[in-house]
């Protein structure tokens, strides 16, 4: 694995938010318009949470892109409800994928649930849908309009398998369908590409629909068309090791880029760094592997979550370290928030930074904000260092990146798909079609050129602004 030090992002602001009890595991989106919306588990019912409905609950919040609180709500009855997974929406709100386990207040079963919530955090619709969830899963809204996620359900004696359902705008039941053999399936993401569905997990079953398990788990890559019918399905791992897949992105080529995790070398692993591993992988549409490295240190190295940057032609992955032997270091006995800027196919890390302060510090997500740079969310038990408090226990953590502004800037996809804001201190110049329904892009800059090539197509908002970076 080659390190190329380039320059990392700074950290613009941090936010720790949470009460006396612990938070966990906070997840962080942004809508078009620019709103961020964050989601976690809290066990809380002081400071900065919503009372709580007893044991944890569901908290969720709309934020402004510098962080400040607009509203806040917890949701929950008396048992351990969490949040699987967000995603915005199109009208400008979110939709969660609930793991219950409560059966009174908010909820009136057990099981997986889809919580769809307005802009103002009103709810839309709350349905359950069954299931056995064990931690993670997947969630998107479809081209469509309708949502899609990734769960697990039990199926006769064959325990946990992979499950997807397909539902449409209000959450009504399309299809589902389940994917699993003799052992048990694990769910983690799911991306839909080209009016097909592709689904990323784990697996330790002998076989998979014809696909030989190389032992213990192996990472589970899994094709399915529009009505849910497998088209092929890839099993990747060591015959030594536990491999699982964490998050699913496509780069600039529609190949895929998959971040999972490895505990040993072999077979499909081609090296280990020591204990866990990031793992990184690229297969294409067809479910051909070209590459895979793992980046870590000596000790264990946890994923959690995956970007590509559409501007940067670059992939963005955090994970949480135990490794002391990383050029940036941490010590062992405590986790940091490892971020890393890479180019998989060719190995090669272009910046690395930690991030925490002395006791643990845990991603869950990162995404890239619509002003190019990078929000974080997880949670810390620390109150140093990068942060300045802790409220008690465990506090959900939101951290900005942001890249040094520049004097020129020369927009280097051909492709804008999502709302993107750009700044320039003298001038931007763009050749780039600009497309999403909804989608705001802005460019602001003392001067702005758009050569040939350049194009808005119908639905996206296109606004210029005069000025430079502030």
């Amino acid at each position: 694995m080659l390190n190329a030090l380039g320059q990392a992002p700074t950290l613009d602001w941090q936010r720790n938010i949470g009460g006396s009890a612990d938070d966990l595991n906070l997840k962080a989106t942004q809508n078009f318009q620019g709103d961020l919306f964050i989601t976690g588990t809290s066990y809380s019912n002081n400071t900065d949470i919503p009372a709580n409905n007893g044991g944890a609950d569901i908290f969720v919040s709309k934020l402004t892109d510098a962080g400040t609180t607009v509203w806040a709500k917890n949701f929950g009855g008396t048992l351990d409800d969490i949040p699987a997974a967000m995603a915005p929406t199109t009208d400008g709100g979110v939709i969660l994928l609930c793991y219950v386990k409560s059966i009174d207040l908010d909820f009136n079963a057990a099981g997986v649930w889809l919580l769809k919530l307005d802009n103002a955090g009103n709810v839309g619709f709350k349905i359950h849908y069954g299931g056995n969830p064990d931690i993670k899963g997947g969630l998107r809204q479809t081209s469509d309009g309708g949502y899609i996620f990734h769960s697990t359900k039990t199926v006769g004696a064959n325990g946990l398998d992979s499950w997807v359902v397909k539902t449409n705008n209000l959450g009504a039941l399309t299809w589902e369908q389940t994917y699993g053999g003799t052992g048990t399936e694990y769910a983690a993401d799911i991306l839909e590409y080209n009016s097909n569905y592709y689904v990323l997990g784990e697996s330790n079953s002998t076989t998979l629909n014809g696909e030989t398990n190389h032992g213990n788990y192996d990472l589970l890559f899994l094709k399915i068309n529009s009505t849910g019918v497998a088209q092929w399905t890839k099993l990747w791992g060591s015959s030594t090791g536990n491999e699982g897949g964490e998050s699913l992105v496509l780069d600039d080529s529609n190949n895929f880029v998959i971040l999972g995790s490895n505990d040993a070398s072999g077979e499909n692993v081609f090296i280990n760094n020591g204990g866990v591993d990031l793992w990184v992988l690229n297969a294409n549409s067809t479910g051909i592997l070209s590459n895979n490295f793992s980046t870590g240190g000596s000790e264990n190295d946890y994923p959690g979550g995956i970007f590509f940057s559409e501007n940067r032609f670059k992939s963005v992955i955090v994970g949480e370290t135990y490794s002391d032997s990383l050029p940036s270091g941490t010590a062992s006995d405590t986790s940091n928030i490892l971020v890393q800027e890479i180019i998989p196919e060719f190995q090669l890390i272009q910046w690395e930074t930690m991030l925490g302060g002395s006791n643990n510090d845990v991603p869950s997500s990162i995404i890239e904000t619509i002003d190019g740079g990078l929000l974080i969310a997880g949670h810390s038990y620390s109150n140093d260092v990068n942060l300045t408090s802790n409220n008690g226990g465990a506090d959900f953590w939101l951290l900005k990146l942001s890249y040094p502004c520049p004097g020129e800037l020369s927009l280097g996809s051909s492709i804008f798909t999502r709302s993107t804001s750009r700044t320039a201190d003298s001038f931007i110049k763009t050749t780039s079609t600009f497309k999403g329904t909804p989608a705001k892009m802005k460019l602001k800059s003392v001067y702005i050129e758009m050569n040939p090539g350049f194009e808005v197509e119908s639905g996206t908002v296109f606004e210029t602004e005069i000025g430079g970076c502030d």
